[in-house]
This record gives structure tokens, C-alpha cells and sequence, in this order.
């Protein structure tokens, strides 16, 4: 199972002198064709970032490139790559939700109609890393654009992401930074909708177990 870590910072205004480059990053949206060769880039991050709070996610490059090369099987799959000048640099994964699914424990389908939602509307924006030296770049935002505009093209109405739900774990850093104003600020809102998910996840003591975690949805409709 993989999750979907999405540890970035708020954007900040730094000044620039004029022999600077002004703007050295871009972002582009591969097709499944396209993002191949980016794969091992993407399994790379997610083993080295997803070990850490709050996903606490034990993977190997082996599994990760395994689901990997799946997930680019899917016509309606993405990813937006953040590149400083030619240099990958951050990227966030997209495909649809009902495609995804398969990787939770309950139905999503039936508990989106709990919500009075439907399922097959929402294209799921799945996992987002930026390398630490290229945060607060206002780089997520550009992701996410890119995604939803992806995603509205291919005739999806609504996005959404999952989060973790153990706000009060030992092993959470007390420099923890919420990201919640992130969230709001993509306009995406906090659900009560609720899926499951079980993987490796290194614990207190050091040692590793499998273990349940519960995983909250976040909601936008695509205008």
C-alpha cells in the first residue's frame, strides 16, 4: 500500500537581484507514456520521505517501481513534475479515484455515497514530494493546478487527497507544521469521510509492524 505524504511549506517572498533568475522552475504534466522515465525518480522520494512522520511507511524500491509501472498502465493517469531549470525536483501523482481504490479497505464507492458524493467524479490526487531544499517555492500550488486542469480536461467535476489521522502519535516532531492552511488555501475542504489503509510502519522502539491507519479525504469541486 502506498500512501501519500504531502510535507511541504508555505510559500514566502524572497527578493531577487536582477542578475538572478527570476523564476528557474516549471512545471509539466506527463501522460503515462511520458512519465516512465520519471518513475524511478518518484519511488525514490517516496521510500526516502514516506519513512518519516506522519505515513511512517517501511517500502523498498523494488515494490514501489512494481506499483509504480501500474499505476502508468492507466489511461487517465498523471504526473506533474516540478523542475528547477532540467532538474526534477518535486512532483505530485493523479489518477482516478475509482482506479485508485483498489488500494483501500472499504468500498469507496459506497462510502462516498454515504456523503450523498459520487465516486466516479473525483480524480484523486495521490502523492506530492518536494525535495526540502526546494520548498516554500509556491511549488504545490503550481502541482495542483496542473493536476485539476489535467483532470477537468479528461471531464472530471471534483478532486480529492487523503490525509493521515494520528495527530497526537509519539513519534510526531514538535516542529510538526500543520499544513492545514496549505489545504484551505487550495480551497480543498476537510471531509468526514474516512478509508482505511494497512502497511510496515516503523514504530516507537525502532522496530516495524504491520498496522492500520485511518485516512481522511479532502474534497474540491473543479470549476
Amino acid at each position: 500500500m502506498k500512501k501519500f505524504l504531502l510535507t511541504l511549506t508555505l510559500f514566502t517572498i524572497t527578493t531577487i537581484t536582477p542578475s538572478e533568475n527570476p523564476n528557474p522552475y516549471t512545471i509539466k504534466v506527463l501522460t503515462p507514456e511520458q512519465m516512465k522515465p520519471l518513475l524511478p525518480f518518484v519511488a525514490n522520494l517516496r521510500v526516502n520521505i514516506f519513512r518519516n512522520y506522519p505515513y511512517l511507511y517501511d517500502g523498498n524500491i523494488a515494490e514501489e517501481m512494481e506499483n509504480l509501472e501500474k499505476y502508468a498502465q492507466h489511461n487517465n493517469s498523471a504526473l506533474a513534475i516540478a523542475y528547477c531549470n532540467e532538474t526534477p525536483v518535486g512532483f505530485l501523482c493523479g489518477s482516478d479515484l475509482m482506479h485508485y481504490s483498489v488500494h483501500f479497505e472499504n468500498s469507496i464507492e459506497d462510502l462516498f455515497k454515504s456523503g450523498n458524493l459520487h465516486a466516479k467524479n473525483y480524480y484523486y490526487c495521490a502523492d506530492i514530494i518536494i525535495l526540502p531544499e526546494h520548498r516554500g517555492k509556491y511549488l504545490a500550488p503550481q502541482l495542483f493546478d496542473a493536476i485539476e486542469n489535467y483532470a477537468q480536461q479528461k471531464g472530471y467535476t471534483a478532486s480529492c487527497f487523503i490525509t493521515e489521522h494520528h495527530e497526537n502519535h509519539p513519534l510526531k516532531p514538535h516542529d510538526h507544521k500543520s499544513l492545514v492552511p496549505l489545504w484551505n488555501n487550495l480551497n480543498y475542504q476537510k471531509s468526514a469521510l474516512i478509508t482505511y489503509a494497512t502497511w510496515q510502519t516503523y514504530q516507537l522502539d525502532g522496530t516495524i509492524k504491520s498496522e492500520q491507519h485511518p485516512l481522511i479525504f479532502w474534497l474540491k469541486t473543479l470549476k
